[in-house]
């Protein structure tokens, strides 16, 4: 569990100072995913029928679904990791590679691979092993970080200057603590994924049924989460199978987590989506109360919401990120009235603004603020135990995303109030 998320830090980390691997951008030229894809077929078609059943799947799976051409593209990444880029040299081994796994698919290896095992190989035979390989492992080692960072938003790649960035998403994770970046990851997988069919992020259902289940020959997960689940370390695996697992002790907690109607990740992860979206940078939560400070110097701001806001980055920086989101949101609703008085309405009419989401629906009727900034607000403050007193003290750690999506919320209504 530790040791994946920590070197997906050290990846994100490098790509901050240096850019990351261009080769890891590698796309397969098409004409090459279509003389491979040709070849497969002429072969299938010499082959006495009926096939076996497995070459119906293979198709739909392989070529339907995207697998083939990013077989060839993990592939392709590790040939030139390997220095090996010539066009002819690298046609030639992906049609060994092919060729092999049809066999596989076919079922001609089987007799072969029982009992056979040769102490010596070819360099040639060497290479072919091992991309055959990476193609079953969806990537080298570094190709799966790379994979994984890119499918959860942590890192882009910036076609202007032609090397990897990394977004807030990806900053927000070197601040984790080991759990926490688990809860993360996949608080983030909830919110990209598109449905039960979606193969790169884990949906609510699968998660739920993973916790709820004692039996670990009862739980369906579709394959690809498996492998993710495993690098986490949310659950073991005691087969090939992709069947024969179960939940590890600390996988249970995570999940536990991730579940929870209140998970203050999803605040954070919404936030720091938003801000992408509107080309705004979450750069560290450092910078971010920097910045916070610096729009403090404003003289829009009244006094005593400028202390409270004082006080309450003096609280994060002790580590009281409890009492520190308890003033955060207060602050946010003060602005808010200030941004309803400018506009002619009184903030102190309690039956028309009984509280700060009503307030802040107001101001996006107004067009004051966007509509994302409207939601993000809405959805953090409503629901988190943290803001309504249903907290125990001893679980830190639990607001700090929620505090840190305050800030995120704060400095977008300054800005947008020091606009208008």
């Amino acid at each position: 569990m530790l040791s994946f998320t920590e070197q997906l830090k050290e990846l994100i980390f490098n790509i901050e100072k240096s850019g990351g691997s261009a080769i890891q951008k590698i796309t397969p030229p098409g004409d090459l995913i279509l003389k491979l894809k040709s070849r497969i077929i002429k072969q299938l078609r010499k082959e006495t029928e009926p096939l076996p059943r497995r070459v119906e799947y293979f198709l739909v799976e392989e070529f339907n679904e995207g697998f083939f051409e990013e077989g060839i593209r993990v592939s392709l990444v590790h040939l030139n990791e390997m220095g090996i880029t010539d066009l002819e040299e690298v046609f030639e081994i992906l049609c060994n590679v092919v060729d092999k796994r049809l066999d596989d698919i076919l079922n001609r290896n089987k007799k072969h691979n029982q009992h056979t095992y040769n102490r010596s190989i070819s360099t040639n035979d060497a290479i072919i092993k091992s991309i055959e390989y990476v193609w079953e492992e969806y990537g080298s080692e570094s190709t799966i970080l790379y994979n994984f960072a890119k499918q959860r938003f942590l890192i882009l790649w910036d076609y202007r200057i032609n090397c990897w960035k990394t977004t807030g998403l990806g900053r927000f994770l070197l601040e984790l603590k080991p759990l926490q970046a688990i809860t993360f990851l996949l608080t983030i997988d909830l919110s990209f994924n598109t449905g039960e069919r979606d193969i790169r992020h884990i949906s609510y259902n699968e998660l739920k049924t993973l916790n709820e289940s004692n039996d670990k020959h009862s739980t369906h997960i579709i394959p690809l989460h498996i492998e993710m689940l495993k690098l986490l370390g949310v659950i073991r695996i005691f087969s090939d199978s992709y069947r024969d697992y179960e939940i590890t002790p600390l996988g249970k907690a995570v999940v536990e987590s991730v579940l929870a109607k209140e998970n203050p990740m999803n605040e954070i992860v919404t936030a720091l989506i938003q801000n992408e979206e509107q080309g705004i940078n979450f750069e560290g939560s450092e910078k971010e109360l920097g910045e916070l400070k610096n729009q403090l110097s404003s003289e829009m701001i009244e006094k005593g919401t400028r202390e409270s806001i004082e006080n309450a980055i003096a609280l994060y920086r002790k580590g009281s990120y409890t009492d520190s989101s308890r003033i955060f949101f207060p602050s946010i609703e003060s602005i808010a009235n200030q941004m309803l008085s400018v506009k002619g309405e009184d903030p102190n009419d309690h039956k028309k603004f009984p509280g700060l989401v009503r307030k802040i629906n107001k101001l996006e009727e107004l067009k004051v603020i966007p509509n994302d900034l409207s939601k993000g607000i809405e959805i953090a403050y409503s629901r988190n135990k943290v803001l309504h007193g249903e907290y125990e003290p001893l679980e830190q750690e639990y607001a700090y995303p929620l505090c840190i999506a305050a800030i995120i919320y704060l400095r977008r209504m300054l800005k947008e109030f020091q606009t208008k």
